[in-house]
């Protein structure tokens, strides 16, 4: 359900802890998940919830801009704060921008399109049979590596 009279229409989602409230803007992007496209296109409504509470906001996007064959980027990449500064005010408002990586592949995918390693340049040679049965665990047996 979608908070409403929240800077004069409804969010999203609404974060109140200790009188402030926090806002999180969900979107989906379809053409350009970029930090700039996301700022450009979504941060104004983003930090128009902030008129009455701390100067920050979230902006969740889920990025359906394409399928990903070399696995989910790592999380520091997908997380960025940008400083809105809109006019007539002496102090920026913030956005805190986190994009949710959509249309993935599933491991097994991308393990079986693997590229040879980089330092290297040959692809790993195939495991023995005996190598493979080393591999294997039961259920409840710790694996060491």
């Amino acid at each position: 359900m979608e908070p409403t009279n929240l800077g004069g229409g409804r969010a999203d989602v609404a974060l109140k802890n200790t009188g402030e409230r926090i806002v999180i803007e969900v979107k989906r992007e379809l053409q350009d998940a970029s930090f700039d496209a996301l700022a450009k296109d979504y941060a104004g409504q983003t930090t128009d919830y902030q008129n009455v509470s701390i100067r920050l906001g979230f902006l969740l996007v889920l990025d359906l801009t394409g399928t990903n064959n070399e696995g989910t980027p790592h999380v520091r990449s997908l997380i960025q704060c940008r400083a809105i500064h809109r006019m007539g005010e002496s102090e920026p408002r913030y956005v805190v921008i986190v994009k949710v990586p959509g249309r993935r592949c599933v491991p097994s995918a991308i393990s079986k399109s693997a590229k040879p390693s980089a330092t290297t340049g040959k692809p790993k040679p195939k495991r023995t049979q005996k190598a493979r049965a080393v591999g294997r665990t039961t259920k409840n047996q710790p694996v060491s590596l």
